[in-house]
């Protein structure tokens, strides 16, 4: 297929394309779902309990990588 068919075969798709259903029915049953389960503040709770744990497993992981001794060795030039 050339440029030219593949530009003819895109201008004959449907400019729009409706749904095979309709969807809100079960969007509304995922968000009712939703606020009986705990709701979006159930997901922040989980990550400030998460990003306390991250920063200091960081912190830990930069103190245990860190060159020991002396790395550079300054001298004055006269």
């Amino acid at each position: 297929m050339n440029e030219q068919e593949l530009q003819d075969a895109a201008k004959r798709l449907p400019k729009s394309i409706d749904p095979p259903e309709d969807l809100w029915p079960g969007i509304r049953e995922r968000i009712g779902r939703r606020a009986v389960q705990g709701g979006p503040g159930r997901t922040r709770r989980r990550w400030t309990i998460w990003v306390p744990f991250a920063v200091a497993a960081t912190v830990v992981g930069i103190l245990l990588l860190r060159p020991r001794g002396e790395s550079w060795v300054l001298q004055r030039v006269a």
